[in-house]
């Protein structure tokens, strides 16, 4: 809804929060000592990576929001060198 209709003026609301849920999912990779981290990982992905999970049969409706979150987490995923210190030459 837009702006002149009291709306906050987001063109496409689904993508905005596939947006918010992949912030989220960007949470889980990186932040992983938060207890938000502990709780999803230990509940849903404590062997695999967040980007790698399949979809478990009795799934919270956040963690299936979550999850389908990997994909715009995927589109913008960037590897950097850094300092070059975890190059294996």
């Amino acid at each position: 809804m837009e702006k002149e209709f009291r709306g906050l003026g987001f063109r496409h609301m689904h993508v905005f929060n596939l947006v918010m849920l992949g912030k989220q999912g960007w949470r889980l990779m990186t932040n992983q000592d938060t207890t938000f981290s502990k709780v999803f990982k230990t509940k849903y992905f404590s062997s695999e990576k967040f980007l790698d999970v399949q979809l478990g049969q009795n799934s919270s409706f956040v963690w299936c929001n979550i999850h389908a979150s990997q994909v715009v987490v995927r589109q913008n995923l960037r590897w950097r060198v850094g300092n070059g210190k975890s190059i294996n030459v």
